[in-house]
C-alpha cells in the first residue's frame, strides 16, 4: 500500500515535469532560434553598409572593409560571400 502511494505521488510529479517542461524547451529553442537569426542579419546589414559603397561603384573592396570581413569569418566560422543586387560581386571572401 505504501509503495503504490509513492509510485502515485512520482507519477503525478513526472507528468507534471513533464507538462511544464516540454512547451518550455520548446519556448526556449524557438527564442534562441529567433536570437541567433536576428544576430545574422544585424551582422550581414553592417558588412553590407561596408561593402555597400564599393559594390556600387563596381571596384575592389578596401583593405580595411576585406579585413573585416575575413575576420568576422574567421571569428565565427561563418562563410562570407558579398554580391550586389545582380548577383555579380566580389566573392567568396573566406
Amino acid at each position: 500500500m505504501r509503495w503504490r502511494l509513492i509510485g502515485a505521488f512520482m507519477f503525478i510529479t513526472l507528468l507534471v515535469v513533464l507538462v511544464q517542461d516540454i512547451p518550455l524547451g520548446n519556448y526556449l529553442v524557438r527564442g534562441e532560434r529567433e536570437r541567433l537569426t536576428t544576430s545574422l542579419e544585424r551582422d550581414a546589414f553592417l558588412l553590407a553598409g561596408r561593402a555597400g559603397d564599393a559594390l556600387r561603384a563596381g571596384g575592389p573592396l578596401p583593405a580595411e572593409v576585406a579585413a573585416d570581413v575575413r575576420r568576422y569569418g574567421e571569428a565565427g566560422g561563418a562563410r562570407v560571400v558579398i554580391i550586389d543586387a545582380g548577383r555579380d560581386g566580389l566573392g567568396d571572401l573566406r
